[in-house]
């Protein structure tokens, strides 16, 4: 399981934010965000929630809980691994008949 460190590393990655930019965001100094990245120190439960909402995310990500992305992902890998080879095919077809929802302006669909 992720740390915090390698969470709050990755959402900056992701959101292609710098460490003085989010140290902005939440009003603390950039060596503070260095400190929780080497984790040698570890935000407040008040930075959390702020790096949540800035993020969007739910805080209990940060603090280490369920990844929703990667541990879905690895579900239905684990299920489509444990089907038959008939069963994949039929899997596979009706994934290859899905098309990709389109996202408006705003990023949400429809």
């Amino acid at each position: 399981m992720e740390t915090k460190a390698e969470r709050i590393r990755g959402l900056l990655t992701l959101h292609n934010m710098s460490v003085n930019k989010l140290a902005k965001e939440l009003d603390v100094y950039p060596n503070s965000i260095h400190q929780w990245l080497k984790g040698t120190a570890g935000p407040s439960d008040k930075h959390i929630r702020a790096m949540a909402e800035i993020f969007n995310v739910e805080p209990e990500y940060i603090w280490g809980g369920r990844n929703p992305i990667t541990d879905d992902v690895d579900e239905v890998a684990q299920k489509y691994a444990n089907l038959s080879e008939r069963d994949k095919g039929v899997v596979d077809s009706v994934i290859a008949s899905l098309k990709p929802e389109k996202k408006n302006g705003n990023g949400n669909g429809h």
